[in-house]
């Protein structure tokens, strides 16, 4: 394991799911920005976290509005010279319904807050990363969303997209030393399950993030 401190930045990091993963990232020493949605949901991962001695900034930042994020890149660069990962645990969907039954306003703002922001991230964190001997990348979905699940309308096509879109960086990126990943997660019907995250050390969410984890801190 290297010696160096790790840096790096989860955006919906007050997620059940980003919570989970910057309590093991800070227990292992890594120095950490962590993106939440609201300032009240930040205050209250700020003392799930507040028992461990490490470094982490909280960023409140509405990404709700995407060009929240137009300066996400400086904001970044005044705090760390580089990052050795990007995490992103962003993605939202209202309801469901079948895939004609959106508004086109409704339809937009799916497709908007899980693929467009995700490529966003990419290109806002691209220089940074680029800096780093090691960079790993990685975001969050279901293989059967992902692949066109009924009544997931416009959040199962922005999955589909976002897979696409990650094989499409880790080739351009081949030959040099990303580490880039869709990890598989269940979901329920809207959102992440929270049992996932309690569902006992072995539970495959937990091996999941274990092993991001080791890949983070693996050199």
């Amino acid at each position: 394991m290297s010696n160096t401190k790790k840096k790096g930045i989860i955006f919906g990091a007050t997620d059940e799911v980003g919570a989970h993963i910057a309590y093991e990232i800070s227990k292992k020493g890594g120095d950490i920005i962590l993106q939440g949605n609201t300032k009240s949901d930040l205050e209250l991962l700020r003392k799930k976290l507040e028992n461990i001695k490490n470094n982490q900034t909280f960023l409140y930042c509405d990404h709700s509005k995407i060009e929240n994020l137009n300066n996400i890149d400086k904001v970044i660069a005044n705090k760390f010279d580089k990052l050795d990962f990007v995490i992103s645990c962003l993605g939202q969907i209202n309801s469901l319904k079948p895939l004609a039954d959106p508004q086109l306003k409704e339809w937009n703002t799916i497709i908007s807050q899980n693929l467009t922001i995700n490529w966003y991230i990419l290109k806002k964190t691209e220089v940074l990363l680029g800096k780093s001997q090691k960079p790993n990348i990685f975001f969050f979905s279901n293989s059967e969303i992902c692949d066109g699940f009924p009544y997931f309308h416009a959040y199962s096509v922005s999955h589909g997209a976002i897979k696409t879109m990650i094989n499409i960086y880790k080739k351009e990126k081949k030959k040099f030393n990303y580490n880039i990943k869709l990890i598989d997660i269940k979901k329920n019907n809207i959102g992440y399950l929270s049992h996932i995250v309690s569902n006992g050390k072995n539970s495959e969410f937990k091996i999941k993030v274990n092993e991001l984890v080791r890949e983070i801190f693996s050199s």
